[in-house]
């Protein structure tokens, strides 16, 4: 209490509280409220929760003051700290730059949940837009898990040239580099040259270089640049061919089905059956059914996914199975075959 007394205060003290809440949800990301009760369910002031991230946390602090509560005789009460949250899936946007800081701001906000804000050297913000008014000026922003994205990534920016002719390439995007002969494996290039064509410089695989026509950037107008990759093949390919399709036709027909719909692993070695499983356990709403269909345990030596295939056989054959499936309140039952004939 603000008197430092203990249990024991008077009309004019204030209580201090602090809490901290919990996101224990590996799939969703939280907001919402934090209230204040004194006595119980009398609401004194309410905190935003805002974005909390999977699996992460955050702590909250304030004061109450006693005679908000309006008590006026003596009483055995209590402070009550209630939370209440909205369970949303993680949005798709890692970084949301805005770049309408106002001018003599020190860093530029993320707009995303993620909070990643954004740091420079040499630009200049108005409340409009920035300004890279020199040949070193630079914007970094550490985004995390676009690599790791299973279902691809968009990288995209709003700019416009003073001139294009100046000799020399614009950068517009640039991947970071890790020390002096470090990787920029899947860094998204994009730049426009002296002649204002606007290129993408790609090191997925075989390094290639796409290329507009000479004069489609033009000076003084402003131009949007877009770079799409895909860091999973299987899954994109898998949703494109049948997750988007399979979903229409249950809902034509009024059948109950999954919200979403996509392979648990790619060709990568990084691959962990086990947590995919896992976190799809803990996301998949009631009702849901989660299909494992695991191919067969050849020895081949040139099948891509062999390691991945052994992985999931030795979860399903395990104890830990059994366990994920108790934790996670889910029921194991036998595939049942429908005809073709079902769906006319």
């Amino acid at each position: 209490t603000g008197r430092g007394l203990g249990p024991y205060v008077t009309s004019s003290d204030t209580i201090a509280y602090e809490a901290t809440v919990t996101n224990e949800l590996s799939g969703r990301y939280l907001r919402g409220l934090l209230e204040s009760e004194l006595p119980v369910d009398s609401v004194i002031q309410t905190q935003e929760i805002d974005g909390l991230l999977p699996l992460a946390s955050t702590t909250l602090s304030g004061d109450i003051a006693l005679a908000a509560a309006g008590i006026s005789a003596s009483q055995a009460t209590s402070l009550t700290l209630r939370a209440g949250a909205i369970v949303d899936t993680v949005p798709d946007h890692l970084l949301w730059l805005r770049f309408n800081d106002a001018a003599g701001a020190t860093r530029f906000a993320d707009s995303s949940v993620y909070g990643t804000d954004a740091s420079y050297q040499n630009v200049t913000a108005n409340g409009q837009y920035v300004y890279l008014q020199a040949s070193d000026g630079l914007i970094v922003a550490p985004v995390s898990g676009m690599e790791e994205s299973t279902g691809g990534f968009s990288v995209g920016v709003w700019f416009k040239l003073t001139t294009t002719n100046a000799g020399t390439t614009q950068w517009l995007l640039h991947g970071q580099r890790s020390g002096s002969s470090g990787s920029d494996q899947g860094s998204p290039y994009l730049y426009v040259t002296h002649d204002g064509s606007l290129g993408a410089f790609l090191l997925e695989g075989a390094p290639k270089v796409l290329s507009s026509a000479a004069g489609a950037v033009r000076a003084n107008e402003w131009h949007h640049a877009l770079r799409q990759g895909l860091r999973n093949p299987k899954s994109f390919v898998i949703q494109m061919l049948g997750g988007y399709s399979w979903r229409r036709r249950c809902q034509e027909s009024a059948l109950p089905h999954n919200s979403s719909f996509s392979g648990v692993y790619g060709f990568s070695e990084k691959s962990d059956f086990q947590l995919v499983f896992r976190e799809s356990l803990m996301a998949i709403a009631d009702g849901g059914l989660i299909m494992c269909h695991p191919g067969l345990r050849g020895e081949d030596p040139a099948d891509p996914i062999r390691n991945q295939r052994w992985r999931e056989w030795q979860l399903l054959a395990s104890a830990q199975f059994s366990t994920e499936l108790q934790d996670a309140n889910a029921v194991l039952t036998r595939f049942q075959y429908a005809s073709a004939e079902s769906w006319r």
